[in-house]
Order: structure tokens, then C-alpha cells, then sequence
């Protein structure tokens, strides 16, 4: 049985100033109190099947759907000081003989409150003219954010299994919900209204899962046959309710009042659930033709995936006549207060599906067969290959709530034969060398097919989906030099080659002044670089009485690889609206492909002293810039720099006070180093995203029983 607990922060956030708003009594455990469910004369209006405006309900109705919603707990954004994380975890397992059988268990819960508030740039480029009336990159969206997030998270683990003769069977259930309470404020100079404007919002995410597996397995013939089997079934979800956005403008004096020209306000009720059930069958036959070992495999896999994902948008309308201007320089609630929404100021009126379609469903049924082999072919040679046959067909049905159901916007319906094969030569006693060729699928995720539009919490910008995309295909050749000298150290070093037919990539597409990221599909690419690793353990020779007992140890890892777009005459890519342009429009032939890093690198230094019961490890991690999203021909790609990580980890056990204790200490991103999303172009600098990311600590102890 252990218990253990940690403290921790980091200098951009704790004990700082950040944004909040109240929420609810609960928000602190990362659960809502009932504040943020859909109001009852809401609730009512969407059960009716009738689209909430003025020409389907009476002026009394609308106001009392209007004054049903939340108003301060979830509408005004205020500064206060952020406090510092919390985590708590208890875990217990056993192990005992129940007749033939032993059987086991471990139970596990675990409580995660942490903070981080981000400060940064996020501007949008465009192009202009210079003074000569050349094209140039300027800033147009130039704003300046606060954002303040608190994630609480909660995991839940149960074990258990059992073995006997020839039998083991092992169920496992795992619950995990993580909460995100976000306020953000964004200000600065905005292109489609040329002022200065001030974005406020709050949001509320609940993610939570549920996975429960069954897997047996079955030893025959004295072990020469044996059978594994999994049942899973799966359920996730994603709900948001109180998604809310305002916007203060200046319009001319000086003075930032609420937009209620545009209406510029929205509350947004969205949600997404997912079931995953699952099957497979795997067999194994272990023989010999002659002196030589030979394995034979065979497998089968079923998949079935299923989503439901709808969102609901309001906007509070002054459609009863111009607001008193003392009112629109007042605080949000005060705004949207009872008293001001009546027919002859604010009307709430919903506007779902103005944008995008609001609601869509999403299957993937995968079937799979594999049959292969593994065998010694020849002293110090052994291969293994196989083929596996695959079928799988996704579907997106889009649709809207008022209007006729549109059928299926998106169909992949295809199969694939996907061989794969590897030779492994043992040259030496401790030395190999292995040789790898194989075909692999990878096919979009439902919301990268589906054409509504949703926000990417971590960047806060606005994605939409692409319902012409097709599977990408994948033809992979390695080869891997390995050498073991000693028990725990090795060298390996190894060359990959990979072509790939319609990756998906992300794409920045111009939807009037605003900037939209959407998907597509490029005609073919490839990939290929080299790799080396190395890890090498040593005992101190040192007589001093702290470093005689510790073994150091040093690993690093380091990858270049180089990838390289290829546009033939002749191609196309289907954008997210269904106009079809030649690939040489939209993409640059020969660049890289987006998300892609050059140079991957890292270092691991650190000690175990088993005398002590202690160790410490120093981690460096590095990436090099890579594109995030690209863009129209016309505009430079947005290109992230990944923040430069050196981390350091201690621990030590000790025994005090009747019982075993561990201490632990954690400092992460000791460089400081911020992140930063770019474009760039004849000198000019666009801050698509960037923000500090301060130096984090924390502090643990766990007691074991």
C-alpha cells in the first residue's frame, strides 16, 4: 500500500497574478455543481425542434430563455492570485494462492490540480505594399493575451489477474477525467474592424474516459501452441457547456465599450462522445523443420468505433434598439443582467450553424487478418514476415438541426494488403544487425473529415474539417546496427526510408479578415534520415565516501531525417469546401512536410546509489523548428521553435518513523526557454503564438506500508 503526495508551481504562474472567473462551488475537484447545465427553458426550446429566434417563439418566451442562462458565475473575467499544484495518489495490490490459482490485484486513485497561466503575442500576417507598392508580410491582427488554465484531473485504476497450469486471464478497468477551467483576455489592434478591440472568454472542458479489457491466454502442447485473446469496450466523452466570447471595440474616443453593433458576444453548449468495442485473436505454433525453429502466426482484429458530436450557439441581440452608451462601458454581467434583457434591449436569438454545421456522426469499422511467420533460416539468420489484410470503412454524416439531414458528406470504404518483413543477422555474439521493409495505413481522425468547426484549446484558434480527405499510405524501409558490450550499455546505429502516398497535413485558409485552419491531403512525400544512440553505465572509482557507491550513467539519442514534398504535373488537392486546384496552387514543392523536425536530440546524466537508495538524472531535450500549419502559397508557413527542456529528477528512500519513505524533487525547463510560433519574410516578424514558459518545481513524499 502507498500513499504519496506533491507541491509544486512554476515562476510565470504561481503565486501571480492570472485570470479567473467564479464558476462553480465544485470547479476545484473538476466537477460542475449543476451551474453549467443547459437552463430548463433552453432545454425546452432544443426538445421542441424549433430554431430559438422571434418568428417561432413570443417575446415573453424569449425572455425568460434569455434570463434562464447564467450570468456573473460564468460571464465576468477577473484577476486574482493563481495558487500552486497538488497531486495525491494511494495505490494497493496483492498477491495470494487460491488453490491451484495465484491471483493478484492492484487498485489505484489518484487527484492532479495544477495551474498555468501563459503571456505571450498572437498576431496574424498578411500582405501588404511597401512605400515602392511591393507585396510585403505585415502584421494585421496585432494582440497581446493572458491566459489563465486549471486542470484537475482524476484517474482511477483496477487490476486483476490470475494464473493456473496453462491458463492466465487479467481484467483491467481504468477511469480517467480531466478538467479544464480556462479565462482568457486578448487586446490589441484587430485587422477586420481596424481598432483596438479586447476578446474576453471563458471555457470549461470535461474529458473522461472509461476503458474495460478482458485478455486471456492458453498454452498447448506443452507450450508449443498458445492463444491470446482481448475483449475491450470503451466509452469517451468531451463536454462544454458555457463556452462563452465578448468583445469590447474602441470606436474612436478612446473608450472600450462592448461591440453591440456586431453582437459581438456568444455561449456555446457543445459535446462529443465516443464507444470503442474491440476484439482479437492471436495464435502462435512453435515447430521445427529440421533443426531449425520455426514460429507460425496468425491473427484476427475487429474494431468498432462510433461518435456523436453536436454544439449549439446563442448571441444576446440588441434588436429592441440602441443601448444606452453608460451601459455599453459597463462590466459583461451587468450587460446581460436580468433587468437588460427584455424585447426592447437584449433578445437572446440562436445562431447554430451559421458557420459551419453544427453536428455530425462518425464510424470506423476495422477488420483485420494477419498470417506470418518467424524462423531461423540459417545459422545467425532469422526472419520474420507476413502479410496482414485489412478493411475498414469510416463515415461522416454532417447535418444541421433545422434543416433535412445531408447524408453522408465523408465515405473511405477501402482494403489494403500490407506486407511486412524483417532479417536480423547475429554476426557477432553481442552484435546484430537487422534489416526491415513493411507498408502501414493511417487513416484521419473524425474531426479532421468532419466540416464543423471547432477550437483548439492549447492555440485557441478556430479548425474546420475536411470531408474529401483520404487514407495516407505508408511504404517503410530501415535497417539497424545494434551492439550489446555489456549487460546494460550498447551502440546502435540505423537509416530509415519512408515514402508516403496523401499525408494529411494542417492548412491555413483565409476566410475573410479571419484565418481558419483546416486539412488536406498532399500527393506524396518522403522521409528518411539517420539515426545513433548510445547508453554506457560506470562505477565510480572514486574513494570518497559520496561517490563510491553510485554507478553514473550516460545516454543520448540523436535523429536527423529530411522530408521532401513532391508535386508532379497533374496533381490535385480537394479543399475543405470541394474545389479542386492543382497542388502547384497551394503547396511548394519540395518543402517540408508540416509538423516535421530535422534534428531530434537528447541527453540523459544521472547516478543510482543503491546504498543511499538515491538517484538523480539531468534530461535535455531538443527539437528543431518545424512548420505547425501551412499556408496559401502566397503567405510563408507558421513555423514553431519547440522550447529547449533541461530537466533534473532526484529521489531518495529512506526509513523513519516506523515506516519506508521517498522524497522526490522535480525542476523542469531549467533554461527557461519560451515558445515560439512564427512566420517570416523579407525581414518581417508575424508572433503567430508566442509565450513564456517559466521554470517548474515540485516536491513529493510517498509512504509505503
Amino acid at each position: 500500500f502507498e500513499l504519496s503526495a506533491s507541491v509544486g508551481g512554476d515562476t510565470e504562474t504561481t503565486w501571480k497574478d492570472g485570470l479567473t472567473y467564479d464558476g462553480g462551488s465544485y470547479d476545484w475537484l473538476g466537477f460542475d455543481s449543476g451551474i453549467r447545465d443547459i437552463p430548463a427553458p433552453l432545454q425546452a426550446a432544443i426538445d421542441s425542434g424549433l430554431r430559438l429566434n422571434s418568428l417561432n417563439y413570443t417575446d415573453e418566451e424569449l425572455q425568460t430563455i434569455g434570463r434562464s442562462f447564467v450570468n456573473s458565475e460564468l460571464w465576468a473575467v477577473f484577476e486574482g492570485t493563481t495558487p500552486g499544484d497538488i497531486s495525491v495518489d494511494a495505490t494497493y495490490g496483492d498477491r495470494f494462492l487460491k488453490g491451484d490459482a495465484s491471483v493478484g490485484f492492484v487498485a489505484s486513485i489518484g487527484y492532479d490540480n495544477s495551474w498555468t497561466t501563459k503571456r505571450g503575442l498572437a498576431q496574424s500576417g498578411r500582405f501588404g505594399a511597401d512605400a515602392n507598392g511591393d507585396r510585403v508580410l505585415v502584421v494585421a491582427d496585432d494582440f497581446n493575451f493572458v491566459s489563465t488554465q486549471n486542470d484537475v484531473q482524476w484517474h482511477a485504476l483496477l487490476g486483476m489477474g490470475a494464473d493456473w497450469e496453462n491458463t492466465e486471464l487479467k481484467a483491467t478497468s481504468l477511469y480517467i477525467r480531466n478538467t479544464t477551467k480556462e479565462a482568457r483576455s486578448v487586446q490589441g489592434q484587430a485587422i477586420q474592424f481596424d481598432a483596438l478591440v479586447r476578446q474576453d472568454a471563458v471555457e470549461w472542458f470535461e474529458r473522461q474516459m472509461w476503458t474495460n479489457q478482458l485478455d486471456g491466454l492458453h498454452r498447448f502442447a506443452d507450450g508449443d501452441f498458445t492463444a491470446n485473446w482481448k475483449l475491450s469496450y470503451s466509452i469517451a466523452s468531451r463536454d462544454a457547456p458555457y463556452e462563452r466570447f465578448v468583445q469590447y471595440r474602441d470606436f474612436g474616443d478612446g473608450q472600450l465599450r462592448y461591440d453591440s453593433q456586431q453582437g459581438r458576444n456568444l455561449t456555446r453548449f457543445s459535446y462529443i462522445d465516443d464507444t470503442l468495442m474491440s476484439g482479437a485473436l492471436d495464435l502462435n505454433w512453435t515447430t521445427s523443420v529440421g533443426a531449425r525453429e520455426v514460429i507460425l502466426k496468425a491473427g484476427y482484429l475487429y474494431t468498432d468505433t462510433d461518435r456523436d458530436s453536436q454544439q449549439r450557439d446563442y448571441r444576446l441581440l440588441p434588436t429592441g434598439g440602441p443601448i444606452p452608451d453608460d451601459l455599453l462601458l459597463s462590466r459583461i454581467d451587468y450587460i446581460f443582467s436580468d433587468q437588460n434583457i427584455n424585447p426592447n434591449r437584449f433578445v437572446i436569438t440562436e445562431v447554430t450553424g451559421s458557420a459551419a454545421p453544427p453536428a455530425y456522426t462518425g464510424a470506423l469499422k476495422v477488420h483485420g487478418v494477419y498470417l506470418g511467420t518467424d524462423a531461423e533460416v540459417m545459422d545467425f539468420v532469422r526472419a520474420a514476415i507476413g502479410v496482414r489484410y485489412e478493411t475498414g470503412k469510416q463515415t461522416v454524416d454532417t447535418f444541421g438541426f433545422y434543416s433535412p439531414n445531408t447524408g453522408v458528406e465523408s465515405l473511405i470504404d477501402q482494403d489494403y494488403w500490407l506486407p511486412a518483413g524483417t532479417l536480423t543477422w547475429n554476426f557477432a555474439e553481442n552484435m546484430q544487425v537487422r534489416f526491415g521493409a513493411s507498408q502501414t495505413i493511417a487513416r484521419p481522425q473524425f474531426r479532421e473529415l468532419a466540416p464543423s468547426e471547432f477550437i483548439d484549446v492549447d492555440t485557441d484558434r478556430s479548425f474546420v474539417g475536411n470531408p474529401n480527405l483520404t487514407n495516407s499510405k505508408l511504404t517503410n524501409f530501415d535497417v539497424r546496427w545494434e551492439w550489446y558490450f555489456q549487460d546494460q550499455d550498447y551502440v546502435t546505429l540505423g537509416g530509415f526510408y519512408k515514402k508516403l502516398k496523401d499525408p494529411v497535413e494542417e492548412t491555413i485558409n483565409e476566410v475573410g479578415d479571419n484565418l481558419q485552419t483546416t486539412f488536406q491531403n498532399v500527393p506524396r512525400a518522403t522521409v528518411w534520415g539517420v539515426e545513433a544512440e548510445f547508453k554506457y553505465v560506470f562505477e565510480s572509482m572514486s574513494d570518497s565516501s559520496w561517490l563510491r557507491t553510485k554507478n553514473f550513467f550516460f545516454s543520448t539519442n540523436y535523429t536527423f531525417s529530411d522530408s521532401s514534398i513532391d508535386i508532379k504535373p497533374g496533381d490535385t488537392v480537394v479543399r475543405s469546401n470541394g474545389t479542386v486546384l492543382p497542388a502547384e496552387f497551394v503547396i511548394q514543392d519540395g518543402r517540408s512536410l508540416q509538423g516535421h523536425s530535422k534534428h531530434l536530440f537528447n541527453i540523459q546524466f544521472g547516478y543510482e546509489d543503491v546504498e543511499a537508495n538515491s538517484s538523480a538524472t539531468l534530461l535535455l531535450n531538443y527539437s528543431s523548428k518545424r512548420i505547425r500549419a501551412t499556408a496559401p502559397q502566397t503567405l510563408p508557413e507558421i513555423v514553431e521553435r519547440p522550447p529547449i527542456t533541461l530537466d533534473f529528477n532526484y529521489s531518495k528512500s529512506f526509513y523513519a518513523w516506523g515506516g519506508d519513505y521517498e522524497v522526490g524533487f522535480k525542476a523542469e525547463n531549467l533554461l527557461g526557454s519560451d515558445y515560439k510560433a512564427r512566420q517570416e519574410l523579407g525581414g518581417v516578424r508575424v508572433d503567430v503564438d508566442t509565450y513564456k514558459r517559466g521554470q517548474a518545481f515540485s516536491l513529493s513524499l510517498k509512504r509505503t506500508f
